[in-house]
């Protein structure tokens, strides 16, 4: 399950690690770690205010619209948000 990670600032959708060093070093300390060098490339979805998405209506009544964005992510645009150009009609 996708999730939104403050890190990255969106959710993480795909990654591709490549390790640049063959050898792992131990880094001292109370608990041991250890540092390796590393490249990812990183596929985030990370939606920004005003940015245009498109997505799958689910579910519409008068209080609100259910879409479904890249097929993973549900969002919900209530009445406040709904502009005044489109009517509900039973």
């Amino acid at each position: 399950m996708e999730k939104f990670i403050e890190t990255f600032d969106g959710v993480l959708l795909a990654y591709d690690v490549n390790v640049l060093d063959k050898q792992v070093k131990i880094l001292s300390g109370v608990h041991p770690y250890f540092g390796l060098r590393l490249k990812a490339n990183l596929l985030l979805f990370s939606p920004k205010p005003d940015m245009l998405l498109e997505g799958k209506v689910v579910n519409l009544s008068q209080e609100s619209i259910h879409v479904t964005v890249i097929d993973f992510s549900s969002a919900i645009i209530t009445a406040e948000n709904i502009r005044g150009e489109f009517k509900y009609r039973t």
